[in-house]
């Protein structure tokens, strides 16, 4: 089975470089490889440079930034083979990747899409990558199936792909053009195989860009799930919304317990649910990193439940006002 691998890319050719060195390892045991890089009208040549630099790798240009889905859409189109195999262009192809995904697709014709996962490792080592990723981690689907189209590295038939008309380009950020898809794909009766064991290394962003990314990917989630009601099994579950809400609330009555000191109880109750809730997190970071790392992430984790919650709620009062207004 021949793969077209799309990725989109914008102002990151250091990261687009590493990402071609790993997929010219696996060229060599797939020959009719074919990768497309579509650059999202970066601020200059650099990422072109590098994609030419490859020898193998065909480099597209948006005439304007519209974002990672319609720059997705537009290597889609150009792809030759049957397979379309989408990259986040900040991450590395593990040497095994191709081989896993290619025998999953040709020993069962049944399966169209199969979706893998972030390596536990990230590829560039810190405190908030480790973090990262562990967390990811931790919010792995159960069983064989997943109820998002994981662009981090996601394979589809591309007849699949092209009947269902794409990612959603009115959609301009990289926030949640993932779960749109896979809503589409589950509203056609379409299965998304996951498997964790399909990896790539990803370069995940400092700390507070996680912090930042959140909130905007919470904002956009909820317009998602004002059209379709319904959570997902993996990163937006109801567990996982309960689990924010609890971080959120304990951070708020932290606070207001410089205002009035029986406040504390009532935090120190959310922070024990906020734990168990999170339990596997904690545990696998204990694992993996130790007692430390896990007493440090613990604020972190924090954090990013109050980014989380306050981009629920600013969207939701977005909607709101708008419907207030509407009604005037």
């Amino acid at each position: 089975m021949n793969i077209s691998i799309v990725t989109p890319a914008y102002n990151n050719p250091d990261e687009v470089r590493k990402l071609l060195e790993s997929v010219s390892l696996g060229k060599r045991d797939f020959p009719a490889l074919e990768t497309i890089v579509v650059d999202d009208n970066s601020r200059d040549d650099s990422i072109r440079k590098v994609v030419e630099e490859s020898n193998f790798a065909i480099y597209v240009r948006l005439e304007q930034n519209s974002g990672p889905a319609k720059a997705r859409n537009i290597g889609a189109k150009l792809a030759k083979n049957d397979v379309l195999l989408f990259l986040d262009s900040d991450v590395i192809l593990n040497r095994e990747t191709l081989a896993k995904i290619n025998k999953k697709m040709e020993s069962d014709n049944s399966v169209k899409v199969i979706c893998g996962e972030y390596d536990v490792e990230p590829e560039n080592s810190s405190f908030s990558t480790k973090f990262k990723a562990l967390m990811v981690r931790s919010w792995l689907p159960p069983g064989d199936s997943t109820t998002v189209f994981l662009t981090r590295v996601g394979a589809i038939k591309k007849e699949v792909f092209s009947k269902l008309g794409g990612f959603n380009d009115d959609i301009k950020t990289a926030s949640v053009e993932d779960y749109d898809f896979g809503r589409r794909l589950m509203n056609a009766g379409i299965k998304m195989h996951y498997d964790p064991s399909i990896t790539v290394r990803h370069h995940f962003p400092g700390f507070m860009k996680q912090v930042r990314l959140f909130f905007h990917r919470s904002f956009m989630w909820i317009h998602v799930f004002r059209k379709s009601g319904k959570f997902d099994n993996t990163c937006t579950t109801p567990a996982q919304a309960v689990a924010q809400v609890c971080g959120f609330l304990t951070v708020f009555f932290m606070i207001m317990s410089a205002f009035k000191i029986s406040f504390i109880s009532i935090g120190l109750f959310f922070l024990i649910l906020f734990i168990v809730t999170n339990a596997k997190f904690f545990k696998l970071s204990f694992m993996k990193e130790g007692l430390i790392f896990t007493l440090f992430s613990l604020p972190a984790a924090l954090i990013i439940s109050c980014s989380i919650v306050l981009g629920g709620l600013w969207a939701a009062c977005r909607v709101l006002c708008t419907g207030l207004m509407g009604k005037g």
